[in-house]
C-alpha cells in the first residue's frame, strides 16, 4: 500500500489564544517531534504559528494521522488550561487536510517553511524559530524530522544539497506551484 504525504493546516479555536508565549511553541514543537514516531508519522515539515499550525506529514495510515492529531492536540489543551488556569479547547479539531501528489511534496513545503516571510513575521525563514527550515536547510535535523523522498531524490545529486534546497527557498514561487496551492487548499498571501 503506497503512503500518502498530506498537507495539514491546524487552525485556533476562535475563542483561545493558540500559543500564548514561547514556553506554549516550545511545548507544543517538543509534543510534535516526540510523538509522530510513536504514530507511525514520517515528519517532513512544519511552521507552528499563533493562530495556525502547518504540517507536512506521512502517515503509515489515515487513522493513525488522526490519532496523532487528536492526542498532540488533547496534550497541549491538556498543558494549557492547567498553566493558564483556563477550560478551553485550543486547536480545531476539524483541521483542513489534503493529499499531496509527489509531484508538488516540494512545493508544499516550500510553502510551509517560507510561510513566516509570507506572512510578514520575519524578512527570512531562518530567523523564525518554529519551522523546519533550518533542520532541512542545514542539516540539523533533529531525529524524528524525516527528509521526504523527493528531497532525497532532487538533492541527494547535488554537491551540497543544503545549499540547494536553501536556493529553492529563495526563488519565488512558479505561477504553476501557486495554482495548485490555491486550487487544493483556499491558500493566499504568496
Amino acid at each position: 500500500m503506497k503512503r500518502e504525504t498530506l498537507f495539514i493546516s491546524i487552525r485556533k479555536n476562535i475563542q483561545s489564544d493558540g500559543f500564548y508565549d514561547e514556553a506554549c511553541f516550545k511545548y507544543y514543537l517538543l509534543r510534535l517531534l516526540q510523538c509522530s514516531p510513536s504514530f507511525e508519522i514520517s515528519l517532513h515539515s512544519y511552521a507552528l504559528f499563533e493562530n495556525e499550525i502547518l504540517l507536512l506529514c506521512t502517515p503509515m495510515s489515515l487513522i493513525e494521522q488522526n490519532l496523532f492529531l487528536k492526542f498532540l492536540n488533547k496534550s497541549y489543551s491538556e498543558y494549557f488550561n492547567s498553566r493558564f488556569e483556563r477550560s478551553a479547547k485550543v486547536w480545531n479539531s476539524n483541521h483542513s487536510m489534503c493529499c499531496v501528489d509527489e509531484s508538488n511534496v516540494m512545493t508544499y513545503q516550500k510553502y510551509i517553511e517560507n510561510s513566516p516571510v509570507s506572512r510578514g513575521l520575519t524578512d527570512h525563514p531562518g530567523t523564525y524559530e518554529w519551522s523546519s527550515y533550518c533542520s532541512n536547510c542545514f542539516n540539523r535535523r533533529p531525529p524524528f524530522l524525516t527528509p521526504h523522498s523527493r528531497f532525497r531524490e532532487i538533492y541527494v545529486s547535488h554537491i551540497n544539497p543544503h545549499e540547494a534546497y536553501r536556493g529553492f527557498i529563495a526563488r519565488p514561487f512558479k505561477k504553476a506551484d501557486i495554482a495548485v496551492l490555491k486550487e487544493q487548499n483556499s491558500i493566499s498571501g504568496l
